[in-house]
This record gives structure tokens, C-alpha cells and sequence, in this order.
């Protein structure tokens, strides 16, 4: 040290970090020139703590030593001796040194830590995108599916319920699995009818697939809905309702679930029973008091649902929008397909006049439609009630061409030639009724009149024509009336007639033909009736004068 005091001087111009050396010489490291050996860290000074954290840091780092280098100063020109100047390393740069390893460890171990981080993040994207994918094209499957019914039957109804049966076809899709069984919630006109649940269906790829509903309870949450779908069920050709819920489909060990099934299914309605055949319309089991009427209608559902059973409807047979009296058909069903509907009830109606002209329509045999109108009370089920008010049947009615004079005898005949167009006929006859109403209906005839070809061998030998002429015994199987007619000759001015009449002189018996129509005014059941127009096709014996 050049044999120099080191006095707490400034060493080389630098202050010893303001730590006094306590009056003792420093010492100077040696350097040392070998490759592997490094200089040993003066540490008297140092505290454990300190020594603890070099050591570790030293190890951490790699380092086999530390190596403090000196600098030497060569003096210029003149004859100075190289000083050294000791440099003397301070815990307080170990300490920084600790420091910036410590910050470059724990970056590395931030940056480790998030790159896995960003790893699992990257795999949880790419599993949520794989599951979320898969999702998507369940629910898009289950959006592009149809459903299709091609049967619908309610059964069992109930004031709120009533078990469901039905067979669907689903549209080809593209997976085979199971779409499990599910609550779905049924909506008409975007509100809420009630809810069932689907069974399990099984489905194949690429295939249409069957599924069958077998007795499901549907439960009905709004009884208004319900009675607008049934009655638009019921009298319109097409209606439609929604299903919607929440399905699961199984792949094999995979589900999908909570996917969407939103559908509108369009369904053929019955189209108000439009295609009605009357088949029998019976009158013949009427009473003293009542005239019964039994129908029987055949009536076609075209549509793919059933009401089994309907049970008892209640209709009001109309007549040209007249109330004629009411029916009742016991334990029907609308089922598919052609349905018979018998009903039964008495005729009551509210305008004679009208009464009269249908009862004449159906005995002169002319087509006649009437209408089984569904009364304000349509059905012994309340379920059915109101969706069955107002239904309307309306069918033809052929009539049964009725002769109500079956046959006539002339037990007089008195014939006044006018001129060569008529001639005036004044008979005694007795005439035979035929009751359409049965035996145990009386019919009290009270006047008759008819306008009629007088037939002889094929030879019509006049227009005959009968005024209203009043009937005294018309309660009587056989009456008997005294008729007046004119005679009117064909264009053959009474030739035919005056063959006619010879023949009438020298035989016993001649047959004469009335072929035209008939009035006529009768009491029955319901009261006095007019009948007009029917068919008057009879036979009439005459006896000859020579009978006389």
C-alpha cells in the first residue's frame, strides 16, 4: 500500500459508503490468475443474514464465485509504482443483485404461469366451441325436423282433461338416436291450451320416422283456448296448433340437452261435417199427440282427428230457418271416416204454414234440404259443449213420394156434355187414405181438390178438374165424398170421351186412370196442416149402367 496509512481517506476519490474502517488497514485482494480459483469475498463485515442471501443467490444464479477485479493505474512517464486501488465489494450491492434475480425468477414464473393460464384457457375455448358447435347442430336437427300427424284421438274427456292417442310421422334427419320423453306445452292462436307429455321415439337416420302417443293425459290450463281449437276443429278444413318445449337427444353416451322443440303443426280439420246423407227419415212412429221423427245421417269426417264419444247432442231441426222441433242423437262419436249419427225427436214447429210445405215437399217425393242445427246445450259432455254450439248438418231430404188417396171407387157417375170442349161429371166415390203419419197418428182430412188426366185404355180422355170440396168422414179409414168436375177434352173433341161412354153403357166395369196432384187440408198431431201438390196416381173403378 505503497506505506500509506489508510487514515479513513477517500480511496481513489470515492467515500467509503460513510462506514468507517475503525482505524485498520484494508486489505488488498489478490488477484488471482487462475481460470477456476475466484477471489474470496471479505465477509467479517457482513451479517448472517446477508451472507445467507449471497450464498443462495450465488447458487441460484449459477456463479461458482464472485471475482472482483482491481484497476490498476500506470502512471505516466515518470517512475510511479502501479497503485492499486482495493475495491471492496458492500452487502448493499449483493443485496440489489438479490433483488434483480429475485424479480427476473418471478417473471419467469408470472410468465409461466400465464402461458399456461392462456394453454387451459385455449383448450377450454376449443372444448366449449366443440360442445357449443355440437349443440348448434342438435338444435339446428331438432329445427329442421317436422312432425306430421296423421291420426289425433281424444278419449275419455273430462271437465278438464281428456287422454290423448295419437300417430305422427318425424321428417328424415341425420342422426340415429333417441329423442328422450318430454313435456310439451300446447299453444292455438299464441296462447297456452294445456300440456302432455311426448313418449321416447326412437329415430333413425335419414329415415322418416313413426311414433305413436298412447293415452297420454292432456291436461287443459285454459278451457277458452280450448273451446276456440275444438270448435275450429270441428267446422273449419284446416287449423293448426304449436308445441313447445324442452328435449334431450341421446347419441349412444352423448345427450344433448334442453334443446328447443318449437313447432307448428298444421292439422285437417272436420270441416263442419259438410258431407251429411240423409238415410232414413221416418214419420211412421208418430202419436195420437206427437209426430215423431227419426233420422238416420251418415256423416264423413275428412279430417285426421276423433271425439269418441261426443256423447248425447242436442240439435233443433230447421226448415228454411224455421224451428221444426228438436233432436237428440244418444252416445255419438266422430270418428274417421263415415260416421251414422240415428236421432230421434218430435216435431213442434213454431210456423204451420212452413210445417205444411215441408210435409207436402217430402210426400210429393221433391228434394228438400233441411238443417240439424247443434242447440245452445250441444252435448251431454260439458268438454264439448260449446265447441259443438252452432255445428249445422245440412242434408237433403228426398222425400218419399206418397199417394195419400191409394185408391178410388166410383159408386155413381153422372156425365152432362157441354159442347165439344167439356163436359160436367158429378160421382159418389169413395176413397181410401193412405197415413204417412202410422196407424197410431190419426190424419182427419177436411177438404180435397185435384187436377187430373182421366186416362181410359191408355187414352187420356180429358183434363179433370175437382174444386175444394169439403170431406165429412175424413177421420175415417175410407171416406167418402161427392165430387164435382169439369172435364176439359183433348184436342180430339170428346172422340175418346164418347167411346168412353159406350163402353160404360154395355159393361159392368171400366177402369179409369187420375194421374196429377192433389190439395188438400188436414188435421193431425201438430194441427191443421195444408198439403199441396201431391202425387195423385190412382185407379178408379166405374160400374157400368148396367151395374145400376
Amino acid at each position: 500500500d505503497n506505506g500509506e496509512e489508510d487514515n479513513g481517506e477517500e480511496d481513489n476519490g470515492e467515500e467509503d459508503n460513510g462506514e468507517e474502517d475503525n482505524g485498520e488497514e484494508s486489505e488488498k485482494p489478490t488477484l488471482d490468475t487462475s481460470p477456476k480459483k475466484s477471489k474470496k469475498v471479505k465477509t467479517d463485515t457482513v451479517s448472517p443474514y446477508v451472507t445467507e442471501l449471497i450464498s443462495e443467490e450465488v447458487t441460484e444464479s449459477g456463479l461458482e464465485s464472485v471475482i472482483i477485479s482491481e484497476s490498476e493505474s500506470e502512471s505516466e512517464s515518470e517512475s510511479e509504482s502501479e497503485s492499486e486501488s482495493e475495491s471492496e465489494l458492500e452487502p448493499e450491492d449483493f443485496l440489489q443483485d438479490s433483488t434483480k434475480l429475485k424479480q427476473q425468477k418471478r417473471k419467469r414464473l408470472k410468465s409461466i404461469i400465464l402461458i399456461s393460464a392462456g394453454v387451459l384457457v385455449l383448450l377450454l375455448f376449443i372444448f366449449c366451441s366443440i360442445v357449443l358447435c355440437a349443440r348448434l347442430i342438435g338444435q339446428s336437427t331438432i329445427n329442421s325436423t317436422e312432425l306430421t300427424f296423421s291420426q289425433i284421438n281424444l278419449t275419455e274427456p273430462k271437465t278438464n282433461s281428456f287422454l290423448l292417442s295419437a300417430k305422427g310421422l318425424v321428417s328424415p334427419i341425420k342422426f340415429t338416436g333417441i329423442l328422450e320423453p318430454c313435456l310439451l306445452t300446447v299453444y292455438y292462436n299464441d296462447s297456452k291450451m294445456g300440456f302432455f307429455y311426448l313418449p321416447e321415439i326412437d329415430v333413425i337416420a335419414n329415415e322418416p320416422t313413426n311414433f305413436l302417443v298412447l293415452e297420454q293425459q292432456f291436461n287443459i290450463t285454459n278451457i277458452t283456448t280450448f273451446n276456440g281449437f275444438a270448435s275450429n276443429a270441428i267446422n273449419f278444413a284446416n287449423i293448426s296448433w304449436a308445441m313447445i318445449g324442452k328435449v334431450t337427444i341421446s347419441l349412444g353416451n352423448i345427450e344433448f340437452t334442453n334443446l328447443i322443440l318449437d313447432k307448428t303443426i298444421p292439422i285437417a280439420g272436420l270441416d263442419g261435417l259438410k258431407n251429411i246423407t240423409l238415410i232414413v227419415f221416418d214419420l211412421t212412429e208418430s202419436t195420437f199427440t206427437q209426430i215423431k221423427v227419426i233420422m238416420t245421417v251418415s256423416a264423413f269426417n275428412p279430417s285426421v282427428m276423433t271425439f269418441d264419444p261426443v256423447g248425447t247432442l242436442f240439435f233443433k231441426l230447421e226448415y228454411r230457418n224455421s224451428f221444426m222441433g228438436n233432436l237428440q242423437a244418444d252416445n255419438a262419436s266422430l270418428l274417421l271416416g263415415t260416421n251414422y249419427l240415428k236421432m230421434q225427436g218430435i216435431m213442434d214447429p213454431e210456423d204451420l204454414i212452413i210445417a205444411s210445405e215441408l210435409m207436402s215437399r217430402y210426400l210429393a217425393g221433391l228434394p228438400t234440404i233441411i238443417s240439424a242445427v247443434a242447440a245452445e246445450n250441444a252435448s251431454s259432455i260439458e268438454l264439448y259443449n260449446e265447441a259443438l254450439q252452432g255445428l249445422t248438418l245440412s242434408t237433403v231430404l228426398n222425400g218419399n213420394k206418397t199417394n195419400l188417396i191409394s185408391q178410388m171407387n166410383m159408386t155413381s157417375l153422372s156425365l152432362t156434355p157441354v159442347d165439344d170442349n167439356y163436359a160436367i161429371i158429378s160421382t159418389q166415390v169413395d176413397v181410401l187414405i193412405f197415413n204417412p203419419l202410422g196407424p197410431n197418428s190419426p190424419i182427419d182430412v177436411k177438404t180435397i181438390a185435384f187436377d187430373a188426366d182421366l186416362i181410359w185404355q191408355n187414352r187420356i180422355l180429358g183434363q179433370m178438374n175437382v174444386k175444394q170440396t169439403p170431406i165429412e168422414n175424413g177421420s175415417q179409414p175410407i171416406i167418402t165424398a161427392s165430387l164435382n168436375a169439369e172435364l176439359y177434352f183433348t184436342q180430339d173433341k170428346g172422340e175418346n170421351f164418347a167411346k168412353f161412354v159406350s163402353a160404360f153403357i154395355t159393361n159392368e166395369f171400366e177402369m179409369l186412370e187420375l194421374n196429377g196432384t192433389l190439395n188438400t187440408s188436414a188435421v193431425i198431431a201438430i194441427g191443421e196442416v195444408y198439403l199441396q201438390l201431391l202425387p195423385l196416381e190412382v185407379n178408379v173403378i166405374v160400374r157400368g149402367i148396367i151395374k145400376y
